[in-house]
């Protein structure tokens, strides 16, 4: 039901989105009325798929448990990663990361060749 509802809101916003190509007698194709009617059917007709089709939507409604039920364990696990590992984050070190030979000059420039 949320992607009818969805469909329907962003076809209410397409709707009444401007225009810039006007028909050969200077008028737009499709009046904002006009656009609302269609929009209102379309929202019916969808809104009846269920009843039509019983079996796609138990099929649709079975994938979106799944994939919910895939993402809720997902987060459950980075939740209990950070908590049950806090110093995994804390002991990491934010800063003075380079070691001796980082800190090396590899180039010194041209003039340096020249002495």
């Amino acid at each position: 039901m949320f992607l009818v509802r969805a469909a329907f809101w962003l076809l209410i916003v397409f709707a009444f989105l401007p225009v810039d190509r006007p028909d050969d007698e200077g008028r737009l194709p499709v009046s904002a009325t006009e656009a609302l009617t269609a929009a209102q059917s379309t929202f019916h007709d969808l809104a009846g798929f269920c009843d039509r089709n019983p079996g796609a939507c138990q099929t649709g409604r079975e994938t979106a448990r799944l994939i919910g039920d895939r993402a809720q364990t997902g987060a459950i696990a980075v939740y209990r990663y950070f908590v049950d590992n806090p110093e995994d984050i804390l002991q990491r070190p934010v800063h003075d990361t380079l070691s001796d030979d980082d800190r090396v000059p590899q180039w010194s420039g041209p003039n340096a060749e020249h002495g």
